[in-house]
Formats: structure tokens, C-alpha cells, sequence
């Protein structure tokens, strides 16, 4: 009689297990539901207002069409959010339709890759102005830069249309039961061959080292070169606003790392763990609870590019005081100080802080 006793408690032990992981499941999806509706609140608001405020508030130069394709771009990502917010309340059943999901996957996938783009080609921008000013002053022009946020566009496209062709849904148990969003990797003619998952894990692996490739690591690296470059040409001139422009750049990059480093680092993780082909409860429970934390993080780097730019370069005081149009237009503003005065040091000195930051 003692092996069934023991088969009852482990019975017991096994279903009180399943109900604290169930619980805890429910905690972290209502914390997921609560940060994607605060990073939709926040997006669709501040991104909406810097589209309106560059578009047609201002005059049109390099400057405003670079934060107005960002802002566009991040919009564009969070008004897909209710979906997906609405997936996770309805306990990941997807009620609006095979395009739907197409396309909330495709755009999410965009974002990742348009969104580091401009804040690299912005980086790249201000670089320029910085370190090669005559240049600068010769070239940086907007059929220039419709050219390059074009290039950068169709390059997010084409690297995001592989999600839209392999998005699907696919309806559980029965006709009745929940409808899943998720990306097969598989064509319809792949089922029939016996070499599925290995077709899967290839596509797996591709996908992968573009996103981490083309959409973190390239960005990043580029970003980092940049303000190294600028902070390098502000010492040389012992410009007073040294100490603040450092501080600037520090915390866009620290910002940077914290909202993409997490989803890459999960994102190789689970890469490596799917190809070993090994069952390991720890990992399976890390990935379960650190992937939607980690896409969490990534998602709400959609509404604070802009802002950062906005505000980390003003004082507190100096946004109380002025109205929220009026701060925005000064972080927008083109920096023309350079091209009018006579002395190029002097104007240098006096327009710096105005254009890295």
C-alpha cells in the first residue's frame, strides 16, 4: 500500500505546484497587460503630438523629418497594442481575423528594425554636424534624407515581410476552442516532409541573426561611435557644455541598452536552447517569465525615443517655464548658429550644445 500512497501524495504535491504556477502565470500577464497599456497610453499621446508638432508647427527641415519618421514609426507600433493587449486578457485567444495577426506581427517586427535605424541615421546626423560641419553644411539636405529614410524603410520591410508570410492562426482542441496567433515558419508543402524541425529550427536561426544583427547590434555599435566621435570633438575644444552633453549621451545609451538588451539576450538564449534539443525545467521557466518582461522592455522603448531627445537635453525648470510647444520646437530646431556667424570657432562653441543634443 505504500507505492499508491505515495502515487496520491505526489498527486496532491503535483496538482498544488500547478495551481501556484498557474497563479503565477495570471500575476505576470496581468503585469504585462498593465505595462503595454501604459506604453500604448504614452506612445500613441506623446508620438501623435511630436508628428503634429513637426508637422505642422514647424518649418520642415533635416532635423523635424528625422523625429517625424521616428515618432511615425513608434506610432504606427502602438496603436497595434490593443491587440495584442486584448490577446493577453482573453488568455491568448485571437479574435480578429488571419490578417490581423499578420500584420500586428509584421509591425512589431518593423518597429525593431525602422525604429534603430533613425535612431542610428540620427545619431549619424548629428555626428556629422559635429565632426564635419563644412560637410555637413554642403550635403545634409532634405532630398538627402528622404533618400536614406526611404533606404531604411524598405530595408525594415523586407526584413519583416518573412514574419507576415509565416504568421498564422490556428484554432486548439476544436472548432470552438481558442485561437492562437503564431509564426509556423512552416509553408504548406513543408508538413508533408518528415524533416519539419529541422526546416523550422533553420528558419529559427536565420530570423534570428537578423534581428540581432541588422537590429540591435549594427544600430548599437554605430550609436556608440558616434557619440564617441562627438564627445572626442567636444574635448578638443573644451566646450562648457561638456559635463552635461557626457550625461546626455550616457543615459540615451544606458536607455538603449536596458530596453533591447534583455530581448536579445532572451531571444539568443531561447535559440540556443530549442537547437540543443534537451528538456530543461530551469530554462523553460526562466524563458516563460523572462521573454514577455524582456518584449515588455523592448515594446516600451517605442514611447520614450522621442521624449528623450525632448527633454534629456533641458533643464527641469526650463520645461516648467515654457509651454510643452515651445520646449518642443527648441529640440527640434535646426542648428543654423554654425552657417551665420563669421567666426567658425565661436559659432561652433555657441551652437554645440544645440545640435548633439
Amino acid at each position: 500500500m505504500s507505492e499508491p500512497l505515495q502515487e496520491s501524495n505526489y498527486s496532491e504535491e503535483n496538482d498544488v505546484y500547478n495551481e501556484y504556477e498557474e497563479q503565477h502565470d495570471n500575476s505576470l500577464n496581468m503585469i504585462i497587460v498593465v505595462f503595454y497599456s501604459v506604453t500604448f497610453i504614452l506612445g500613441a499621446l506623446g508620438n501623435s503630438l511630436v508628428i503634429w508638432v513637426t508637422g505642422f508647427k514647424m518649418k520642415r527641415t533635416v532635423n523635424t523629418f528625422w523625429f517625424q519618421g521616428l515618432a511615425t514609426v513608434d506610432l504606427l507600433f502602438t496603436l497595434t497594442l490593443p491587440w495584442s493587449i486584448t490577446y493577453r486578457i482573453l488568455n491568448f485567444h485571437w479574435p480578429f481575423g488571419a490578417f490581423a495577426c499578420k500584420l500586428n506581427t509584421t509591425v512589431e517586427f518593423f518597429n525593431i528594425f525602422a525604429s534603430n535605424f533613425l535612431i542610428m541615421i540620427i545619431s549619424l546626423d548629428r555626428m556629422l554636424v559635429v565632426v564635419f560641419p563644412v560637410w555637413s553644411h554642403n550635403h545634409r539636405t532634405l532630398k538627402l534624407a528622404s533618400f536614406v529614410v526611404f533606404l531604411a524603410s524598405m530595408s525594415s520591410i523586407g526584413m519583416s515581410l518573412p514574419y507576415f508570410i509565416f504568421t498564422e492562426t490556428m484554432t486548439v482542441s476544436s472548432y470552438l476552442g481558442p485561437t492562437k496567433c503564431y509564426t509556423s515558419l512552416l509553408f504548406l508543402e513543408d508538413y508533408e516532409k518528415e524533416n519539419t524541425e529541422d526546416i523550422v529550427k533553420r528558419r529559427q536561426n536565420a530570423l534570428f541573426a537578423v534581428r540581432f544583427i541588422y537590429g540591435f547590434l549594427i544600430p548599437f555599435s554605430i550609436i556608440i561611435i558616434c557619440y564617441i566621435s562627438i564627445l572626442w570633438r567636444i574635448q578638443r575644444i573644451n566646450n562648457a557644455n561638456q559635463s552635461k552633453t557626457s550625461t546626455v549621451f550616457y543615459a540615451l545609451i544606458v536607455i538603449f541598452i536596458i530596453c533591447w538588451f534583455p530581448y536579445h539576450v532572451f531571444d539568443l538564449i531561447e535559440i540556443v536552447y530549442r537547437n540543443s534539443e534537451r528538456n530543461d525545467y530551469q530554462i523553460e521557466r526562466a524563458l516563460k517569465f523572462g521573454v514577455p518582461i524582456a518584449i515588455g522592455f523592448a515594446y516600451f522603448h517605442s514611447c520614450i525615443n522621442t521624449m528623450l531627445y525632448v527633454f534629456m537635453g533641458q533643464h527641469v525648470r526650463e520645461i516648467f517655464k515654457k509651454s510643452l510647444l515651445t520646449v518642443l520646437r527648441n529640440a527640434f530646431s535646426e542648428e543654423r548658429d554654425y552657417f551665420t556667424r563669421s567666426s567658425r570657432s565661436q559659432s561652433y562653441s555657441g551652437t554645440l550644445q544645440n545640435t548633439v543634443i
